[in-house]
């Protein structure tokens, strides 16, 4: 369901890295063409348009080759749809809302326009396409990773969100094996391998990342 522009929405786009450098009259020109959009639990946010989350929580799968491999969380504040908006190939990932959860709605030609208008909005660009490769590159290190351990320390440093110690475990661990093509045996002793490291502690759901740097380095995930 779509909505007015409201004034979080626009504050939201203020507040964003990509549009925090935008001129006045450019970012105005963008707010027009942007609506709201709230989506229920289960619902797919997806289209031609670039989003940004202004509250609740959803999650990204990937596509290929039929595959509901998890790629990350998205909370409010995240962006979702930037490198698909120019892609040739279709969406290759699918996106679920977790929970009620509003997104602001920013069209392609509105992109378009402050990427030829705005050279800093441009350079932003890149540079947040530029993350979301590495991103994906320590994600595949969750499959093609040598060790059980390795797998999950990777799967943490790209799930849990950037400058975060403790995280709720959103899946049930029997999920968590199944994203990780590990048993449930090798996904115990990967767990016991962080937790004896000091990378991890753990209470039931809850986990602590005591050293989240430090546990990248120690298996290459950095």
């Amino acid at each position: 369901m779509q909505t007015q522009m409201s004034e979080a929405a626009r504050s939201a786009l203020k507040d964003h890295f990509l549009f925090s450098s935008c001129p006045e009259a450019a970012l105005r020109e963008c707010l027009s063409c942007c609506v709201t959009a709230e989506f229920s639990p289960g619902d797919i946010i997806g289209g031609p348009a670039m989003y940004v989350l202004t509250s609740g929580r959803a999650t990204v799968y990937s596509v290929c080759g039929g595959s509901d491999f998890v790629l990350r969380t998205m909370r409010s504040g995240d962006t979702l749809g930037a490198a698909a908006l120019f892609s040739a190939h279709g969406e290759m990932t699918r996106v679920i809302a977790d929970e009620p959860t509003r997104v602001l709605c920013i069209p392609e030609q509105a992109v378009r326009r402050l990427i030829a208008r705005d050279p800093d909005f441009a350079l932003r660009y890149i540079t947040f396409l530029s993350d979301r490769i590495r991103f994906l590159n320590k994600r595949l290190a969750c499959l093609s990773a040598g060790s059980a351990a390795a797998r999950l320390a990777a799967w943490l440093d790209t799930t849990v969100p950037e400058g975060c110690t403790d995280y709720d475990l959103t899946i049930p661990l029997s999920r968590l094996c199944s994203v990780l093509d590990l048993g449930r045996a090798s996904l115990y002793r990967a767990l016991d391998e962080l937790e004896t490291g000091g990378w991890l502690s753990r209470s039931g759901k809850h986990l602590i990342l005591p050293d989240r740097a430090g546990m990248a380095r120690a298996y290459g995930l950095d």
